[in-house]
């Protein structure tokens, strides 16, 4: 799913516009290192870059939900249960 299109599906679910926009991996990295290992992460998102086809989602599902126990769920739908969780940018409000 493009990135577009997991932002319509959080829109949906939390009544906000949510926007998709690519970010440089040293600004990804900054986002969600909280202080720590971003070379590494720059490294990793570097590396999707330069090839795309490491981000390969060739999964059997069937197989995976055979020994994990868990119940998939949507986008919108996980989206919605974490609503909560959801910050909007630049507010200490919850969404």
């Amino acid at each position: 799913m493009s990135g577009p299109g997991i932002a319509d599906r959080f829109s949906k679910a939390l009544g906000n516009t949510i926007i998709s926009r690519p970010m440089p991996p040293e600004e990804c990295a900054k986002t969600i290192s909280f202080g720590g290992n971003e070379e590494g992460i720059i490294g990793y998102y570097r590396s999707i870059f330069e090839n795309p086809a490491v981000m390969t989602t060739n999964v059997d599902h069937r197989k995976a939900l055979e020994v994990l126990p868990i119940e998939p769920m949507s986008v919108e739908d996980f989206a919605r249960f974490y609503k909560g969780a959801f910050n909007p940018a630049g507010s200490n409000r919850s969404m």
